[in-house]
């Protein structure tokens, strides 16, 4: 929002009060265009803050209110809600997030945009617990799998060929060509520091898109290729909904939902397109739910 914004203010001032004509010329259509990006600018915050009111939730319904939205109903007037899912949310270009979507009777659909709230998960429970049962949440947080429990487990891996992948070869020919370069007519001490900070700095960012997935009967575990003790365990019968998803520039990333509507969303950079579907269809044989939003 701000860097959407601030960008048609900077550049409605910039047309209005730096940029000047040719001799003889006139500022006007400088001027207008400049009013009319300060215009698009306020646009933008307008559209954003519509979509993302202060919810509140209690055993008589929902309650929608920002400064430019104020909205109420009751469960009973709702009559479907589709928790999870993809929809567009509008900004300078519409983006697909993930929203719960409810389904009035009056046909009207609210969508809540429930990955932009720090407790966007509890907007899910409280929802359902009240739509479907009438009374307040009763979600226990799944527990942490531990190490001692995978033992015996036959894990089927899906991780791609991680060295000789782009990332990998981007990761570790970056980092050698910078090594090669600065060695070439040695190294003085006060370019170590920013060396080793650059090559951290790439090797943090390549190393965030490369999880890779195992599966077992009972669990799913993700891990990183570059770092060892980044990822998660999952038992399978504490999630509900999978899918597989990208972003622009993004490779195709793994989102975990979990019974509590808690979600982690892994970049899984290093996985081929044949695995994503192995991987796929046996989740679905699990009985779990899987979507394809991104193959």
């Amino acid at each position: 929002m701000a860097f959407g914004s601030l960008f048609f203010f900077g550049m409605g001032y910039l047309f209005m009060f730096v940029f000047q004509p040719k001799p003889g010329g006139s500022r006007t259509w400088g001027i207008l265009f400049g009013i009319a990006c300060i215009a698009y600018g306020i646009y933008l915050l307008y559209i954003y803050v519509k979509q993302l009111p202060v919810i509140r939730i209690n055993y008589n319904g929902v309650t929608l209110h920002s400064p430019l939205v104020r909205q109420q109903f009751d469960w009973s007037e709702i009559e479907s809600v589709k928790y999870t899912g993809k929809d567009s949310f509008q900004f300078a270009l519409g983006f697909q997030m993930e929203t719960m979507v409810v389904h009035l009777k009056d046909k009207h659909p609210i969508k809540i945009f429930y990955e932009h709230y720090a407790n966007g998960y509890l907007i899910q429970q409280h929802v359902k617990s009240y739509y479907e049962h009438r009374h307040p949440p009763v979600f226990i947080n799944e527990k942490s799998v531990m190490s001692h429990e995978l033992t015996g487990e036959l894990f089927t891996t899906y991780k791609g060929t991680p060295l000789l992948s782009f990332r990998g070869i981007s990761l570790w020919g970056f980092i050698l060509f910078i090594l090669v370069l600065t060695m070439k007519d040695g190294v003085t001490s006060k370019a170590i520091l920013p060396v080793s900070m650059v090559c951290l700095f790439w090797y943090a960012i390549n190393s965030y898109f490369c999880f890779y997935i195992e599966v077992s009967d009972n669990y799913l575990v993700i891990k990183n290729y570059f770092v060892p003790f980044a990822g998660k365990k999952y038992r399978l019968s504490d999630i509900q909904e999978m899918a597989v998803e990208t972003y622009p520039k993004w490779p195709n990333c793994l989102r975990v939902i979990t019974n509590s509507f808690q979600y982690k969303v892994f970049p899984c950079g290093l996985v081929r397109d044949k695995e994503w579907k192995s991987f796929m269809g046996m989740i679905r044989k699990k009985g779990i739910n899987m979507r394809n939003e991104a193959i």
